[in-house]
């Protein structure tokens, strides 16, 4: 599984070609000096590493002040900041440096330290445990070069799942998931819509059957970067005439486009799910969403249909007394 490389630099020329010595191999390694005085950027680029130049220095508010010299103040010792003063933030230049890779996979060491590993066994492991490696760090060596200090440590992460937090000492953290709603007239509550957009945010293909006028399909596309198919004929259900009444003369279906226009990874599919799911390959869906007809039957066809269509997930709206 492809991974990508992501240093964050500064007056590194001494260190800097020890470390890219040992991770020759990787593929996409990128590098963003903050402010180099050495030749830090020329040492990089000549072992073809994609250099950016940002710089990350955050004004001291009073909260970090106090936030920072609480430590300092246990000890009786003085402010280690002041309110006014700059700081860099190491958790923002490697959350910088981690979106401009070219893979979600993050591998993000410090410009002094040296891997020894085998490249092929850790791309080999990345299938089996794709989101987060740990792995043995040799902090220090005696005079006879053998470890003195080592622990388990991991700079090896999911950009998706997680993101560095801590101006000083950064640390991992799992991303939350983003809370999300919208206006959109419809029965889907914000819980739901909350589940619909965080799954989607891991999917490349969604197909949503039974889209109405476009509130759990909203929630589907700003979660994802992939497409969404919305399945619909936008004529109601059969045995909910008086609740889709609407559906009359274009009226719903008008509204679902005016509701979704702004977005370009949408497909439309303006028919029954029996005839659109003829246009999908067997495991080519990555999410299926049912929300169609609510009837026995129906329900049950469109489950039949979706399970050889789907790869990770089939989910599914109004499981509950009134339709069981």
């Amino acid at each position: 599984m492809k991974f990508s490389i992501c240093l964050i630099a500064k007056n590194e020329e001494k260190t800097l070609p020890k470390l890219l010595e040992s991770i020759k191999g990787v593929k996409d390694i990128c590098l963003v000096d903050t402010g180099s005085t050495d030749k830090t950027i020329e040492v990089a680029k000549s072992f073809g590493v994609k250099v950016f130049e940002q710089t990350f220095n955050e004004l001291i508010t009073p909260k970090i002040a106090y936030d920072i010299n609480k430590v300092s103040q246990k000890n009786g010792e003085p402010d280690i900041v002041n309110v006014g003063e700059t700081l860099f933030n190491f958790a923002e230049a490697r959350n910088w440096i981690a979106q401009q890779a070219e893979n979600d996979l993050i591998f993000c060491p410090d410009c002094d330290e040296v891997l020894d590993w085998d490249l092929k066994q850790v791309e080999e492991l990345l299938e089996v445990k794709p989101d987060k490696i740990d792995y043995n760090y040799i902090f220090s060596f005696d005079k006879n070069g053998n470890p003195l200090y080592s622990f388990i440590h991991s700079k090896f992460y999911n950009r998706k799942k997680m993101e560095w937090r801590g101006v000083i000492h950064e640390t991992l953290f799992e991303k939350d998931n983003h809370n999300y709603n919208n206006n959109i007239e419809g029965w889907t509550s914000q819980r739901e819509l909350n589940f619909l957009h965080n799954v989607a945010r891991e999917m490349k293909t969604i197909v949503e059957i039974g889209s109405w006028k476009g509130r759990s399909t909203k929630a589907l596309l700003s979660g994802t970067n992939g497409i969404v198919y919305a399945v619909d004929h936008f004529l109601g259900s059969k045995g909910e005439e008086e609740q889709h009444k609407e559906a009359k003369e274009d009226v719903v279906y008008n509204q679902f486009i005016e509701n979704t226009k702004n977005y370009a990874n949408l497909k439309v599919l303006r028919m029954s799910s029996a005839e659109a799911v003829k246009q999908f390959k067997d495991k080519s869906v990555d999410m299926v969403f049912i929300d169609g007809e609510h009837t026995y039957e129906g329900v049950k066809e469109d489950i039949k249909l979706s399970i050889a269509k789907a790869k990770k997930i089939i989910c599914g709206h109004d499981y509950c007394d009134a339709w069981q």
